[in-house]
């Protein structure tokens, strides 16, 4: 073989290894811009991701708004350019989370503090109207030990030391119904405590729920238009003026990317330069 035609082959083998090597890149064609998935306004998790990497909503450069923590998943795990966030109760095997400033995401490092993206999951209710006899019953199951193992299981941070086991205290008459709106975020914890509270209350007690956002969700409890008012962020001071809370758990917000993507770590300031704008392409962080 020649020495030309040498040098060619050796050209192109480089180029393939260069290819295969920068998946992140999406193939030959060049480095494709991130595609920057954020949460529809009123979103608790957007409210609460927002604050914690420093960024006010109006400045976000989002390439796609996603009304639901499922389509976020769906949306990144299809996108190998893709960054978005979700509870992180909500992760599945589809997605890769990235540690945040070299902290993984876990209930241990939001336990100790060391994991920066983490906040409440609250539930609202109309301060003058206050709860509704079923709404009270559910407010006292979920401080119970059985509750409390569900939120363990499930990956959130429970808030209840010392449970203690649920005895039913209330024995409805006529069959109950739970109406509530709110956090898509909070909506399959809800979903699973429901399930267990109704266990002891056998075809006495019903769940009507809404996932609409926590915003929508806080303020329909404000209106006293549904018991209780799920929301993924903190209650802010002029909501608590109409509404009173309970601290249902605390959450991680986990930050996802696609499992082909090579990145495996990122910090709060990236982040915040990312949803700026600022940052556009992946090659631009410290992989």
């Amino acid at each position: 073989m020649n020495k030309s035609r040498l040098s060619k082959l050796l050209v192109v083998g480089i180029m393939i290894m260069v290819c295969t090597m920068s998946i992140v890149l999406v193939g030959c064609g060049g480095e494709k811009n991130i595609t920057v998935i954020s949460r529809e306004a009123g979103s608790g998790t957007r409210s609460a991701f927002e604050d914690i990497i420093g960024i006010d909503s109006g400045d976000v450069k989002a390439s796609l708004i996603s009304d639901k923590t499922n389509n976020v998943l769906t949306e990144v795990s299809n996108n190998i350019n893709a960054i978005g966030y979700v509870s992180l109760g909500s992760i599945n095997d589809t997605v890769k989370t990235l540690k945040v400033g070299g902290i993984e995401a876990s209930s241990e490092n939001i336990v100790s503090g060391a994991y920066a993206m983490s906040r409440p999951f609250e539930l609202v209710y109309n301060t003058q109207k206050g709860l509704t006899q079923v709404a009270g019953e559910f407010a006292s199951f979920i401080k119970s030990s059985q509750a409390q193992d569900i939120i363990v299981t499930e990956g959130y941070v429970p808030v209840v030391d010392n449970a203690e086991e649920y005895v039913a205290s209330t024995s409805f008459e006529t069959k109950q119904t739970l109406k509530v709106s709110g956090s898509t975020s909070v909506e399959p914890l809800f979903e699973k405590l429901f399930a267990k509270f109704e266990s002891f209350h056998s075809g006495k007690v019903a769940l009507e729920m809404t996932a609409n956002g926590s915003g929508t969700g806080i303020s329909n409890a404000s209106a006293g238009t549904v018991d209780i008012g799920m929301s993924s962020r903190e209650i802010k001071d002029t909501e608590k003026e109409k509404v009173s809370v309970i601290t249902l758990a605390k959450d991680g917000i986990a930050v996802i990317v696609n499992l082909d993507n090579v990145v495996s770590d990122i910090s709060v300031l990236s982040l915040n330069k990312i949803y700026a704008g600022e940052i556009v392409k992946f090659s631009e962080l410290a992989i």
